[in-house]
């Protein structure tokens, strides 16, 4: 999705270039202006569109001249240029990286866009707080923001500033890893485009549809999407967008092992980079063209790509993107050493940080080429790598999925905040006209005749109270699916624990497991006799192994991962029952993810009868009775 939104910079460019003489022109008019000018309120507003003018290309000049319309505006007092100032301040920090100064110019320019009765503004203000928030990675703020923007836009019918809002929302929820809400809001974008009948933005909301439908693995409709997109782009040329559109067509046929279609997408892709010399996207489908020839066993082919993908790559000082499928193939051809060598180069980068998913594959990979070359110390060093990273992105990627279900659990009360509040002022303003209505109408009916006035005003009254009644058991009714909507999610909320507790208990199997596994290969090889030139070799594997076979590591492992789910935890346990000890903390920990005896006997390597005793003693300690459920008071304890 970054690359997708670096394209539609790029394709921006070229008008930013061709505005920017016009614009210095301006500029230059208004700079002669002032020097003729001595109202300050004037010389405030000359400031402050100089400042404007200044946006795209030159945040240092727009934030100096804010400054000097800021420091006049206090002079003469005028809070309109003083809004604009803080305004125009916010948005060039903003383009500076320096988003909390923006935040703080941009909210005091909100304070006074809330005063006006300026719709469209109070919706821009609201959005502009909303990619500072997005920009310092505070998704449920930005969403916030960008929600009530989209709302106050849709009240004033304002289409661009609606199809805005929907690919802002779009795009925050598809970073958040929120693929339907994502789906959702970029479809409603299409709907709108439609409606305008302005298709020069259909081509990125495309781009992005088809983005997503790949990520979530819906292949034939990523498909589907890019070539309308490919429509679109024969009125709206940019040789970087169809390029990637071809990109992404072949890879979706990759993925669905259609490689001979997928081998022509990318030769066309190819072609077009070629043509702009688009480096950085040609290596990407060399790659897949050397996987596709892996797979047929074009050997030849394949390493043509592979390589040439490498080269380009290490040119980029990137050498992990390519190094791995090319050790692929240095394996397959037994050329293991040079499989070797690409992979430790790659590994040991330093001007480039790859992410934690590559470094991951790279160690993977020299563990298959070290296992190959019959180096278990070596092999068994980058295994045990791999799984520490394996464990690290495991972290990341829960705490991910938790920020995700706050975040949309946040949204979504914040959607039924607002369209109660509407609900609120919609019956409020109801009452007040049916209350002039009623004054009025009774007024009018007593000055022409008093009997026809009473029957009038006993139909109104009734009318009225039945109105209200509907109303009442309408606001009853949402309520109620509110109250229903909200017990969903709490259940979803449980789920979602006992899920992670799950987790953390298979964890714990996992590592007794692994821990029982070494053992047995640590007693094997002590039975193990060899030559006195190997003896030196097996000291080490077994020095290693028993390096690794550390239970109170085991058990740091596990309550780091545990203390990240339920934190304060054991704190809380030894202030109020200090008399417990390390080991029985333990079984509570285990107790608490929901493992049974059997299984806490195999953690700890002791019998299920030692364990029963261990828990009644707990039970004391917890000033328990021996009726009573141990599971269900550490539930509840947190």
């Amino acid at each position: 999705m970054k690359q997708l939104i670096r394209y539609i910079i790029f394709s921006l460019l070229f008008i930013s270039i061709t505005q920017s003489v016009a614009q210095e022109k301006e500029i230059d008019s208004l700079q002669e202006v002032i020097k003729h000018t001595k109202d300050k309120l004037i010389l405030t507003q000359l400031y402050n569109n100089i400042s404007s003018n200044y946006r795209r290309g030159n945040p240092d000049s727009m934030a100096y001249w804010a400054h000097k319309a800021l420091n006049l505006s206090k002079i003469i007092e005028s809070k309109e240029e003083f809004a604009n100032a803080n305004k125009n301040l916010g948005q060039a920090f903003k383009i500076m990286g320096k988003p909390n100064k923006a935040l703080h110019h941009l909210h005091i320019n909100h304070e006074h866009v809330l005063t006006k009765n300026d719709s469209t503004r109070i919706a821009r203000s609201f959005s502009m707080i909303g990619s500072v928030y997005y920009q310092l990675s505070q998704d449920s703020k930005a969403l916030s923001h960008y929600t009530q923007s989209l709302s106050i836009a849709q009240k004033v019918k304002d289409s661009l500033s609606i199809l805005a809002g929907y690919a802002r929302i779009g795009i925050l929820h598809k970073n958040t890893g929120n693929y339907p809400e994502a789906l959702n809001s970029l479809l409603k974008s299409k709907e709108i485009i439609i409606a305008m009948n302005d298709y020069s933005y259909m081509n990125t909301i495309l781009r992005m549809i088809g983005v997503i439908y790949f990520d979530i693995g819906e292949y034939d409709k990523c498909i589907s999407i890019f070539n309308e997109a490919l429509g679109y782009m024969e009125q709206y040329r940019s040789l970087t967008d169809e390029s990637d559109a071809l990109h992404h067509i072949g890879k979706a046929n990759y993925e669905l092992g259609n490689y001979d279609l997928a081998s022509k997408y990318f030769h066309k892709s190819i072609k077009i980079n070629n043509r702009n010399n688009a480096l950085a996207q040609q290596r990407k489908r060399y790659v897949h063209l050397g996987k596709i020839f892996f797979k047929k066993k074009n050997l030849d082919s394949a390493y043509y790509y592979l390589n040439n993908a490498y080269l380009i790559s290490k040119k980029a000082n990137d050498e992990a993107y390519a190094a791995v499928p090319l050790s692929e193939y240095y394996i397959e051809t037994k050329q293991l050493n040079k499989a070797e060598g690409i992979l430790k180069e790659a590994l040991n980068i330093t001007r480039y940080e790859v992410t934690l998913t590559t470094k991951g594959m790279l160690s993977k990979s020299l563990y298959n080429v070290y296992n190959s070359l019959g180096k278990p110390k070596k092999a068994l060093e980058y295994l045990t790598n791999y799984y520490e990273i394996k464990d690290s992105i495991f972290n990341q990627d829960k705490n991910k999925e938790i920020g995700r279900i706050e975040a949309t659990y946040e949204y979504k009360q914040e959607k039924r905040e607002l369209l109660l509040e509407q609900e609120k002022r919609e019956l409020e303003l109801l009452q007040k006209r049916e209350k002039t209505f009623l004054i009025a109408s009774s007024t009018t009916i007593l000055l022409c005749l008093l009997l026809v006035g009473v029957y009038y005003f006993s139909r109104l009254k009734t009318k009225t109270n039945k109105t209200l009644t509907l109303k009442n058991e309408l606001i009853e009714k949402q309520n109620t699916q509110i109250v229903q909507s909200a017990e969903k999610e709490r259940e979803l909320l449980r789920e979602q624990i006992q899920a992670r507790d799950r987790e953390l208990a298979i964890y714990a199997m996992q590592f007794n497991e692994r821990n029982n596994t070494l053992r047995k290969l640590e007693n094997k090889l002590k039975e193990v006799k060899l030559v006195s030139e190997y003896n030196h070799e097996l000291d080490e594997v077994k020095k290693l192994i028993s390096t690794n076979l550390n239970d109170k590591k085991s058990w740091d492992n596990f309550i780091n991962k545990f203390e990240g789910v339920y934190p304060n935890f054991f704190e809380k346990l030894k202030v109020n029952y200090d008399g417990l000890t390390l080991n029985q903390l333990k079984i509570c920990a285990y107790i608490k993810v929901g493992m049974d005896n059997k299984d806490i006997s195999e953690v700890t390597h002791t019998e299920t009868n030692t364990v029963k005793k261990n828990i009644n003693r707990i039970k004391k300690k917890l000033n328990l009775s021996a009726e009573a459920s141990i599971r269900d008071f550490l539930i509840s304890y947190s």
